[in-house]
C-alpha cells in the first residue's frame, strides 16, 4: 500500500451515494489524508456527483469506450482507490482487477469467482449449501417439492427491482419465471448486516440491524443489535468467501436463534452510515489500510441506535454543470 499522505480515491456509478463521500471526506480530514474524491456517473443530474471534489459524466458500463474512458480518468487523476456503489460494476472490476493492480490502484472488489457467485442467487445458495452455511432453499425451476407462498425474483442483481409473492401451485404455473429463482417465504425478522474486512480477509467490524419501517418501497428507518448468532455467521461467511472492504449481508433471524443468510451485496450500501456511526468507521479504516496500518478488529458497537432516513435538497448553478467531459 501506500505509506503516503495523499489517496485519490474514485467512485463509479455514485447516483445519491452522498453520505459515502461525505464520510470519505471527513475520514480524510481525521487522518490529516490529502487527495481527490472523483465521482462518476451517466447522468449529470446524479447528486453525488455535485458534493464529489471533481466529477466526470461517463458512457454507459456495456457501452464503447466506456474501458478507455475509466483508464484514462485514473491516469488523468492518479487514482489509488476505486469505490464500486452499483451491483453490476462489482464484476465489471472484478474482471479487470490486474489491470488496475499494474497501475498500483485497489479496487474494492472481491475475487472474481466470489463476485459471479455474488451476482447470482442460484449459484450463492449451492455456494452456501456446500459450505454448510444455513441459507433460504432456493430452485432455479419449478420443483413439486417447493412449499406455498414463496417468493420469485430475478436471479441477477441488474434486475433486482422485481420481486413477487406466489400464493399457490396454480398461480406459480402461471408466472413467468425465466431469468429468476423461486425462494421460500420467510416471515422472521430480517437483518442487514454491514460487514467490514481487511486486505487479507480478517473480519475487522460486524454490526446487524433491523429495518422497522419502509415507505414507497424504500427503507427509511433501521436499529443496530448486537446479535452474537448473526455476527458469528457472517465473520464464518466473510472468512469462506474471503470478503474484503465494505459488504452488505442480508439475513432473516429466527426466534430460536437460527440464523439463514438471504444474500451479500459487497459494496457499499445507501444504509452504510448507520453501521459507520455505530462505530464500525470504514472509510477511516479503509483508508488507514491503504497507508499500511493494521487495523485491530472492532468488538463492540452501538446498541439500539437508531438512524431515520430523508431526502435532502442540492442546489447547484445550471451553468457549472458539465453536460459532457469528452
Amino acid at each position: 500500500m501506500w505509506e503516503t499522505s495523499k489517496i485519490n480515491v474514485l467512485f463509479t456509478s455514485i447516483w445519491n451515494c452522498v453520505s459515502i463521500i461525505k464520510y470519505f471526506r471527513k475520514a480524510k480530514e481525521d487522518l490529516g489524508i490529502n487527495g481527490n474524491l472523483i465521482a462518476i456517473d451517466i447522468d449529470k443530474y446524479a447528486p453525488g456527483i455535485h458534493v464529489a471534489d471533481k466529477y466526470y459524466i461517463v458512457k454507459k458500463l456495456n457501452e464503447e469506450w466506456f474501458d478507455e474512458q475509466i483508464i484514462e480518468i485514473c491516469k488523468k487523476e492518479n487514482i489509488h482507490l476505486i469505490i464500486p456503489t452499483r451491483d453490476d460494476d462489482i464484476p465489471y472490476f472484478a474482471k479487470r482487477k490486474e489491470i488496475f493492480e499494474k497501475m498500483n490502484i485497489v479496487c474494492m472488489v472481491p475475487e472474481l469467482s466470489i463476485s459471479e457467485i455474488c451476482n447470482d442467487k442460484y449459484k450463492f445458495y449451492e455456494y452456501l449449501t456446500k459450505h454448510k452455511i444455513p441459507t433460504i432453499k432456493t430452485y432455479e425451476n419449478i420443483v413439486s417439492w417447493i412449499t406455498f407462498p414463496c417468493i420469485v425474483k430475478p436471479r441477477f442483481w441488474s434486475w433486482s427491482k422485481w420481486v413477487k409473492e406466489i400464493l399457490t401451485e396454480k398461480e406459480l404455473k402461471e408466472t413467468d419465471t425465466d431469468g429468476c429463482v423461486i425462494q421460500e417465504k420467510e416471515i422472521w425478522t430480517e437483518y442487514t448486516i454491514d460487514y467490514f474486512g481487511d486486505f487479507t480477509w480478517e473480519p475487522l467490524c460486524v454490526i446487524p440491524r433491523i429495518r422497522l419501517k419502509v415507505f414507497n418501497g424504500e427503507s427509511i428507518l433501521w436499529i443496530t443489535k448486537n446479535n452474537k448468532n448473526i455476527i458469528d455467521i457472517c465473520i464464518k461467511l466473510g472468512n469462506t468467501m474471503k470478503l474484503i472492504g465494505h459488504n452488505t449481508i442480508q439475513c432473516f433471524y429466527y426466534e430460536n436463534g437460527t440464523v439463514k443468510i438471504l444474500e451479500i451485496n459487497p459494496r457499499f450500501w445507501w444504509w452504510a452510515p448507520l453501521g459507520i456511526e455505530a462505530w464500525c468507521n470504514s472509510p477511516k479504516m479503509l483508508l488507514e489500510m491503504m497507508q499500511g496500518t493494521k487495523i485491530e478488529p472492532i468488538t463492540e458497537f452501538k446498541e439500539d441506535l437508531m438512524m431515520i432516513r430523508y431526502t435532502d435538497n442540492i442546489f447547484i448553478d445550471q451553468k457549472e454543470i458539465l453536460w459532457s467531459n469528452w
